[in-house]
């Protein structure tokens, strides 16, 4: 008996670390990728660009040495973008260890993946059948998978919520464990850092812990100090650490005004049906991942109806609460995305618990039909290593390392790129100098006031010639022009 048992531990232990190896191969496998053929720099998602730049400088100096921003702007303190200093730290750390290159975040990612698997199966003790059923539904996410490739930060974010999500389970099972409370707050905490809206969470373990006792304990007050902690952190760190944007890219208006309150909603409603169509006819990611997220209601209110205990309503409340926040806070459009992290854990956890409905079969059949066979190639194309850019980029490396060197000035250590600016070849730029994103018109406007040093812009681009009759050349390579404004 004890044979069989370690045998089966053994299975599901090698099922838990097959799984994301084997989901990083099958879309290596589609996309006719190869092990050697991976390269962040050949993206075609810009932010991706941002994101290395950054955490290359504060590798190497700490910060970068520039301004990152919008239209010029940079933060209050620190030289940081639009995004959470909380996002950078850790691949800061490893990539201080063990260097930082184009590989370097899709190792982080497949390893933060591998341990969280272990992490599953060791705290949770699925069941073969259920480690088989979550790995299926893993699998047939493929969205998620297609993230691992990435230098954002998506897997990071959305690990962290399945380590929140195992301490949820250990302590609805056992509400006085202490050590699975405190784990379950300092990544709740980090989550909320990083992104402000995840201390919505904060109400399953509040209604764990008064399920538990009856009463507002002296836990429960413990938690909610934790919540207004972390909500501060956050509020601050939006304040004082990231550069505006060209245009506000969190609502505040409903704040003020509740009718904006009520249309924001209505009309991220409208519009997520809209997407949701265009998924169904596998034209849009988008919608995917408001069906994926609406395939989770049925299941709760299932154990609301079920169970008929504050925990599960809790967890019915997370669910309204997290859709009215993306609707609210961003738009349907740019709000989409943010649900991906709470549909993969769902998903999973929905394995895990309801294995034996015919129910996680359609489960299944859905994540695959919408993800598998989308048709939307920003969002699921994994594009291989193009050889041409990857020389342009380094013969721009090598020109660009000649011709400009940090200075104390951090304006003298940024770049301007607009729209037009092939952000690929950007990787070019030296390490430590900063990119700020500026509007054609901006330049135009604001070109006697400018304080960057520099601007990369296109050939074909609308305002070359007028770059060209102010500006010195320092250097050109794959589809850009560098110039030297002062």
């Amino acid at each position: 008996m004890k044979e069989n048992s370690t045998k089966r531990n053994i299975a599901i232990m090698v099922i838990a670390v097959l799984t994301p190896i084997l989901g990083m191969a099958l879309y290596m496998l589609k996309y006719k990728v190869g092990v050697g053929d991976i390269s962040i720099a050949c993206s075609d998602w810009n932010d991706e660009l941002w994101y290395y730049k950054m955490i290359e400088a504060m590798v190497r100096y700490g910060l970068p040495q520039g301004y990152y921003g919008y239209n010029e702007s940079h933060a209050i303190w620190g030289n940081l973008g639009g995004w959470s200093i909380a996002m950078y730290l850790p691949f800061v750390a490893i990539g201080k260890l063990v260097g930082w290159n184009y590989m370097t975040p899709v190792v982080i990612n497949l390893v933060l993946w591998l341990a969280s698997f272990v992490l599953f199966a060791v705290a949770l003790r699925p069941s073969l059948k259920q480690q088989v059923f979550v790995g299926l539904v893993w699998l047939s996410y493929s969205i998620n998978i297609r993230y691992i490739f990435s230098a954002t930060p998506e897997t990071l974010i959305t690990v962290c919520f399945l380590w929140v999500a195992i301490a949820f389970v250990k302590l609805y099972k056992n509400p006085k464990s202490l050590g699975w409370l405190i784990f379950a707050d300092v990544v709740l905490v980090y989550l909320t850092l990083m992104r402000g809206y995840y201390i919505l969470f904060i109400v399953c373990i509040l209604a764990i812990l008064y399920n538990d006792s009856k009463k507002i304990s002296l836990n429960i007050i413990i938690q909610v100090i934790v919540a207004l902690v972390a909500a501060v952190g956050f509020v601050l760190i939006v304040h004082f650490c990231l550069a505006e944007y060209f245009v506000p890219d969190i609502n505040t208006e409903w704040l003020t005004h509740p009718k904006a309150f009520v249309k924001l909603n209505l009309m991220g409603f409208i519009e997520s049906l809209q997407y949701m169509w265009e998924a169904v006819l596998l034209k849009n990611m988008r919608g995917s991942w408001y069906i994926i997220y609406l395939l989770v209601v049925p299941f709760i209110i299932r154990r609301c109806i079920k169970n008929k205990n504050i925990v599960d309503y809790s967890l019915l409340f997370s669910w309204v609460a997290l859709i009215i926040a993306m609707w609210t806070l961003y738009t349907a459009k740019e709000g989409c995305r943010h649900l991906m992290a709470y549909c993969m854990i769902a998903v999973m956890l929905i394995a895990y618990s309801e294995v034996q409905l015919k129910a996680s079969y359609i489960m299944i059949a859905v994540l695959i039909y919408t993800n598998w066979f989308s048709t939307d190639a920003h969002f699921t194309e994994l594009i291989p290593e193009n050889k041409a850019l990857i020389e342009a980029i380094e013969d721009g490396h090598e020109k660009l390392s000649k011709v400009m060197e940090l200075s104390d000035n951090e304006w003298d250590n940024t770049v301007i790129s607009t729209r037009l600016t092939y952000s690929n070849d950007m990787y070019a730029i030296p390490e430590g100098f900063a990119l700020n994103s500026c509007l054609d018109d901006y330049v135009r406007e604001n070109w006697d006031n400018l304080n960057s040093k520099y601007i990369a812009y296109s050939p074909e681009g609308d305002l070359n010639d007028f770059l060209a009759e102010r500006c010195e050349v320092i250097a050109t390579y794959g589809d850009t022009i560098v110039y030297k404004i002062r």
